[in-house]
């Protein structure tokens, strides 16, 4: 195999080279390009089969190359490495043959766990293209193009006497599920001995192509349905199930193979355990959260109205499974990422900016699994055990996100509130049974332990924690925990 590592920095791609063991991983040659154009030129010549590249290079960046390597080696496997994590990096990267993405400063034992990763990726697509024949008809028949001898011989093998085919997609929550067990588990629990399988795991992750043909009289449709809802129940792990429209002829095996595709999309939206006949929907809908129903769900969570905006969040989510229509995947990720990111600009830095929403919503690969991370991002940013009252939820929410600004203090919060002291003072205490100054403190005090413990300078910690006297740190620190911050770490320690 051939590998090539693309930054723009001489001492990142030399210590790449430098500390991966490519050679034990199968690996015989491995390139380096300064950027992306010299990249490309390279490509020429080695045909890669694994991509490690940076998202940030002048000329051309990460993304971009990886959708000219995906273009003119759509068999090549990439792996991004970047210090971001910007949602249009993640939209761009989505559709990329990417297999994993490695952050800076890079720790070589995760880039060698994903250059395993590709490998292995790599090595299965090639193992599924040797041993298993219906793949030239999967690239030839399916994709209308002409036959190649291999799939002509197969077709011509499989059509004596056939009534109907059906182009089937499975998809399995389970990656490492292979090709030949999957037909074996479906074949072993199909009741019908008139339909019978031939098998090929697809490009995309997790889905395969099964073409279902029928030597026998009756509805094949019914068969089919009837043998696969009864193989999901049985099996074990997660199955789903898009059929396309069924067809009397070869000639109509592609048809069937495009209304299986938009099956594949009630995936998302119903979830694995399902079996969708496909022939009779159309292309996906666009998906768009409307406007007020958006607005009525930002101000909930600006206010802290938790049983509010689950409702509204829960009923979009059941509408979105069961209204019958199919939407696009990638449209409903946008919309609720766009939601999520707009909670989090309302807290600003506060613990869902450390969530990375964007690399989650898109990590979903059902509606449910949506629906279940935006119930964890209530709990974190609305917990049921948050004070009632909603000025000191502000005010908790300044504390938690702006705890390291030396300017942080009652007047600080008053102002930004707009409310007089004495009412802040009043309030903050009756809800919480701590002067603001006592709240502020300890959360400092906690925070600063965190760090300690890490083992950061002193001095930084104070600054952290916002404290930029170092002596009157360690003052009210010791106050607090009744030890200096330098006792507190050398026991933590020993503990």
């Amino acid at each position: 195999m051939v590998a090539v590592i693309v930054d723009d920095e001489r001492f990142v791609r030399r210590g790449i080279i430098e500390n991966i063991p490519w050679h034990s991983l199968g690996i015989e040659t491995v390139i380096e390009a300064r950027n992306g154009m010299d990249c490309l030129k390279k490509a020429e010549e080695f045909q890669p089969d694994i991509l490690i590249a940076d998202i940030r290079m002048p000329k051309l960046n990460g993304i971009d190359l990886g959708k000219e390597i995906a273009s003119r080696y759509p068999k090549c496997k990439m792996i991004i490495i970047s210090a971001y994590s910007e949602k249009e990096y993640l939209k761009s990267a989505i559709s990329l043959n990417v297999v994993a993405y490695v952050e800076k400063p890079i720790v070589i034992s995760e880039l060698e766990e994903a250059v395993k990763k590709a490998v292995s990726k790599k090595r299965e697509a090639e193992n599924i293209q040797e041993e298993n024949a219906a793949y030239r008809l999967y690239e030839d028949v399916l994709s209308q193009k002409a036959l190649s001898d291999t799939a002509g011989k197969l077709l011509r093998r499989i059509s004596r006497d056939t009534a109907g085919y059906a182009v089937v997609l499975i998809s399995s929550r389970e990656s490492g599920l292979k090709y030949r067990e999957l037909k074996g588990q479906m074949e072993g629990r199909f009741a019908f001995p008139s339909i019978s399988f031939f098998i090929y795991q697809d490009l995309l992750p997790h889905f395969y192509v099964l073409l279902a043909q029928y030597k026998g009289e009756g509805s094949f449709l019914k068969e089919l349905t009837d043998g696969f809802e009864e193989a999901v129940r049985e099996l074990e792990g997660d199955i789903f199930v898009s059929i396309g429209k069924t067809a009397d002829s070869a000639e109509g095996i592609a048809e069937s193979f495009t209304y299986a595709q938009w099956g594949k999309y009630f995936l998302f939206q119903r979830g694995f355990q399902s079996v969708v006949y496909a022939g009779k929907i159309h292309e996906p809908e666009a998906y768009r959260i409307k406007e007020e129903e958006r607005k009525r769900m930002i101000g909930y969570f600006a206010d802290g109205q938790r049983q509010a905006l689950l409702t509204e969040l829960h009923k979009l989510f059941e509408d979105i499974r069961a209204n019958g229509r199919i939407y696009s995947e990638m449209d409903i990720k946008h919309g609720f990422g766009e939601l999520a990111e707009q909670f989090v600009r309302i807290e600003r830095k506060g613990p869902l900016s450390k969530m990375r929403v964007w690399e989650k919503v898109f990590a979903c690969r059902t509606a449910g699994e949506l629906e279940e991370l935006f119930d964890r991002i209530v709990d974190i940013s609305l917990p049921e055990d948050m004070v009632h009252n909603i000025i000191v939820k502000r005010m908790i929410l300044i504390i938690v996100n702006e705890y390291a600004d030396q300017n942080l203090s009652i007047s600080y919060l008053c102002d930004r509130l707009g409310i007089s002291r004495s009412k802040a003072c009043g309030v903050f205490k009756e809800e919480t049974g701590k002067t603001i100054n006592e709240y502020i403190t300890e959360y400092r005090i906690n925070k600063a332990k965190q760090y300690i413990y890490d083992n950061l300078p002193l001095e930084d910690v104070a600054r952290m924690v916002g404290y930029y006297d170092g002596n009157y740190f360690s003052k009210i620190f010791k106050k607090v925990t009744g030890v200096t911050p330098t006792s507190y770490r050398r026991q933590a320690w020993n503990d």
